[in-house]
């Protein structure tokens, strides 16, 4: 869902040790009906997002936001691009307040809202690397 330049996304953070599907993590998720050993034993690395995460907590007395700024690349195949973004993620509050001050330090600073998510630039990426295979 995006409304107002903010997205609501249901997202599985968890630290990753292996490029081995951690089934027990989709099992806990909202999705996970989806996920049955048959589905699950198909299932195969396409693309690989790698990245370092900083937090910091900002708070304001109408909310309190996490800003991760996260640095890194999205691999696929022999293709690859490079990650450097900021996330606002409202912990506390209005979701109206968090989008103003987003706003305002984007408008103060030059920066540019972009709605695509990580999964979508490396499914992109998916795309690029089999077009340049020849296999789509």
């Amino acid at each position: 869902k995006f409304a107002d330049g903010l997205h609501h996304r249901v997202e599985i953070e968890t630290p990753v040790t292996s490029p081995q599907l951690a089934q027990s993590v989709l099992q806990q998720a909202q999705f996970s009906s989806l996920f049955t050993p048959a589905v699950c034993e198909h299932l195969s690395l396409c693309f690989e997002t790698t990245f370092i995460r900083e937090r910091r907590y900002y708070r304001t007395p109408e909310c309190v936001l996490e800003f991760a700024i996260d640095r890194g690349q999205i691999r696929a195949g022999a293709l690859a691009l490079p990650v450097l973004e900021l996330e606002c993620e409202l912990i506390d509050g209005e979701p109206r307040a968090m989008a103003n001050l987003v706003r305002d330090m984007a408008i103060g600073l030059g920066w540019q809202a972009d709605s695509v998510s990580k999964a979508q630039r490396g499914f992109a990426l998916v795309i690029a690397q089999r077009e340049v295979q020849g296999t789509l």
